[in-house]
């Protein structure tokens, strides 16, 4: 009996020790920072969150629309919603596109999937009324991005007048379990959740709060929200787009069939008139105020 304790002490510790490891691993910067060369068009520009860190930014100036900031996905940079920014600028709208920490050339090695990045979305708000205090702000995120334009939003009440938010979570605990069940065979699935949401509590003491569900409750009622779940994301299905929306009188859902997580920005984007009539909403619901 004596053996039997110890071997399972042994094995809780190293179920317990491999959560924490994968924890470790999963929350930090996935790739060493790399230049992001300026596009054509575009203003280089480094702008300082609130606990100091640095992030890269490119501002296009499209005209007299909406201010939008744009927040790409995990693991992602804003190299790769360039495209986006652009067709956004096109319809006359300025654009910030950022970099959030640990990803991209942005400082930072931590990435709690959005909670702190929320910093960033601030930072960028905060730079966008400096420049032109009456224009109405639009925060536009993808997946991790969309989760950190919640969470800003939610902290900066009044001052945000939309929001697009294509493929979000509405809890990390949940899709940190999709993500179990999707590469694990039952019964092991359930282990490495366990430890991994062991790890997580001990690597992110804020995990019960990165919940983009329970922030949206936060947001202003009124506010337009726009919010493109796939059919087939297995991430970030539509229910958790309902999660989110429930409190909100002004959101929508737009369903994407056979559009799976990764496919999300591209086929959101075939959608821009949506998009389009979100940010009219918005200017305007800032003309009213």
């Amino acid at each position: 009996m004596v053996r039997g304790a110890i071997a399972l002490c042994v094995l809780s510790v190293l179920w317990a020790g491999s959560g924490i490891g994968a924890a470790v691993a999963l929350t930090r910067r996935a790739r060493a920072r790399f230049e992001e060369p300026t596009p054509d068009g575009a203003r280089a520009l480094r702008l300082r969150a609130s606990d100091g860190v640095a992030i890269g930014a490119w501002e296009l100036q499209g005209g007299d629309g909406a201010a939008i900031v744009v927040t790409h996905g995990n693991g992602s940079a804003r190299s790769a919603m360039i495209e986006e920014a652009q067709a956004l600028a096109s319809r006359g709208h300025d654009v910030l596109a950022i970099s959030v920490r640990a990803h991209g050339d942005s400082e930072g090695d931590v990435n709690d999937v959005g909670w702190s990045a929320r910093r960033d979305v601030i930072a960028a708000v905060q730079h966008l009324e400096r420049e032109e205090p009456s224009r109405p702000v639009v925060l536009l995120g993808a997946s991790l991005g969309a989760a950190a334009s919640v969470f800003a939003a939610a902290e900066l009440g009044a001052r945000v007048d939309g929001l697009v938010l294509v493929a979000p979570y509405a809890d990390l605990r949940d899709a940190v379990a999709r993500r179990t069940e999707r590469y694990l065979p039952p019964l092991l699935d359930g282990l490495a959740y366990g430890a991994l949401l062991l790890g997580a509590r001990v690597v992110m003491p804020e995990l019960d709060r990165i919940r983009p569900e329970a922030s949206a409750r936060a947001i202003d009622r009124d506010v337009p929200v726009l919010v493109f779940a796939g059919g087939a994301d297995r991430r970030a299905p539509i229910d958790d787009a309902r999660r989110i929306t429930r409190a909100l009188s002004r959101a929508r859902i737009v369903a994407i069939e056979g559009a799976d997580h990764e496919e999300m920005v591209a086929r959101s984007f075939e959608r821009i008139p949506e998009i389009e009539a979100l940010l009219h909403d918005a200017l305007a619901r800032r003309a009213t105020r």
